[in-house]
């Protein structure tokens, strides 16, 4: 009762929902200043399809070579380098799912700064395979789409597409051999749920596009009307990281 009290007429700091410390300074989304500072956040202009940033061109190298993109449109939070790429570990292979709130809040900031972005009538997660969600024990777009649809007050379609088939790794292949192998490893459950509707399409990671890009065609397949995509990071386009 006397630690309430105290709590009560001295009320303790608020707490930095990266690192933990007390906020010492304004920061976003309950995230302090330095943390903000660390993330690198993309503030440049940025290609036009895939939101990879860049200096001069409105569509980078990669995207003016691409045959055919099925969604509108993809933007990025920040690179997946540094503190983002620590944060979205600290996620995904550590369960640290209390990450997901304040990396969603970040998202949801960013969409808020592009008009086409938030005018998305309803929200859907990139789904993982059965077999990784029952290892990990969630899905980590699900849960950044979850904050997204809080935010936004767009409707969580959670159940709306699923991975109904496991793929070999994409590491290993070509970015043509990537969208092959990803044929027919989504599928739409209720398929005039869709129709007519703007979607906004939440992952976690863009490097080549290819699985957004799969996960777009089948909703589009469905009667989706146009697709944007949002997700927290994305490699830079010289980057040899694959996902």
């Amino acid at each position: 009762m006397y630690r309430g009290f105290l709590n009560f007429i001295f009320p303790e700091p608020l707490h930095c929902k990266l690192c933990q410390q007390p906020m010492r300074s304004h920061g976003v989304a309950g995230i302090c200043g330095r943390c903000i500072e660390r993330l690198p956040l993309i503030n440049t202009s940025a290609c036009r399809v895939c939101g990879k940033p860049l200096y001069i061109q409105s569509t980078c190298s990669e995207c003016d070579n691409e045959v055919l993109y099925f969604y509108e449109r993809a933007i990025a939070v920040g690179l997946y380098e540094g503190a983002i790429r620590h944060y979205i570990h600290r996620l995904k292979y550590y369960k640290d799912i209390s990450l997901a709130e304040p990396l969603g809040s970040l998202m949801a900031i960013r969409l808020k700064e592009g008009k086409d972005f938030y005018q998305s009538e309803v929200v859907i997660p990139v789904p993982i395979s059965p077999k990784k969600k029952e290892k990990r024990g969630f899905n980590q777009s699900y849960l950044l789409a979850r904050v997204i649809s809080r935010i936004l007050k767009k409707p969580l379609l959670s159940d709306c597409l699923k991975r109904v088939k496991d793929t070999r790794a994409q590491s290993s292949l070509s970015r043509q051999d990537r969208l092959k192998n990803l044929r027919g490893a989504f599928q739409v459950t209720i398929p005039g749920q869709l129709r007519g509707k703007e979607v906004l399409l939440v992952d976690d990671v863009y490097t080549t596009g290819s699985t957004v890009n799969e996960c777009a065609r089948v909703l589009m397949g469905s009667g989706a009307l146009k697709v944007n995509v949002i997700v927290l990071a994305t490699v830079a386009l010289d980057s040899n990281l694959k996902r």
